[in-house]
């Protein structure tokens, strides 16, 4: 995210999966037919916005496409539309969270039932704060622009244990760095994902 930015390339094929796995994530995550889920994901030169906004079509869900900033707008959209869902950075969750409350609103008064993070470490301490600030049920989303973009994995609103990698897209293997070997389970290594099915950039 610092240094130059990464191309990548999507053919028709890849966007109708990526919206296939986001949808599963979506779904995973919590929610449901006639939901609406406000998208707080950048949509420029950012695969967040994008992927999160086709995987909500795909699931048959409402987007409410707003992207990053403008944070009073943000809560304003949120009190207006109320979305039963949001996507968004755990970051920027607590700033919406700190907005709601300059406003004078409960941040837990809100509509929104269930979030979706992702796009940046997030530690146990801050899921539990943002539930209990919030009062949503967070998830963690996980994805890099190489493989596909967000939705390579992502919790399951149940048992949050850690996301699930949908494996009829990507393999995941766990390798030395220095020698190229696929390590066994439960060894520390590199985390390498092989694309199973995406066309322009497998």
């Amino acid at each position: 995210t610092t240094g130059k930015p990464t191309v990548v390339g999507y053919t028709l094929g890849d966007i109708d999966t990526w919206a296939t796995v986001m949808a599963r994530s979506i779904r995973a995550s919590g929610a449901r037919r006639g939901d609406k889920v406000h998208i707080s994901y950048g949509y420029g030169l950012f695969t967040g916005g994008l992927g999160a906004h086709y995987g909500v079509e795909k699931a048959g869900l409402t987007a409410i496409p707003f992207g990053g900033g403008q944070t009073e707008r943000q809560v304003q959209l949120i009190q207006d539309f109320k979305p039963e869902v949001i996507m968004v950075t755990p970051s920027y969750m607590l700033a919406i969270a700190d907005e709601l409350e300059r406003q004078g609103v409960d941040p837990a008064s809100t509509s929104l039932k269930i979030g979706i993070f992702g796009a940046e470490p997030w530690t146990p301490e801050m899921r539990l704060a943002i539930e209990k600030r919030m009062g949503i049920s967070a998830v963690d989303i996980y994805g890099l622009s190489e493989v596909m973009g967000p939705g390579v994995a992502n919790e399951c609103a149940e048992t949050k244990d850690g996301p699930t990698i949908w494996e009829d897209h990507f393999y995941p293997e766990i390798i030395d760095p220095d020698t190229g070997e696929v390590l066994p389970d439960g060894e520390f290594g590199e985390l390498v994902f092989t694309s199973l099915t995406k066309e322009a950039m497998p």
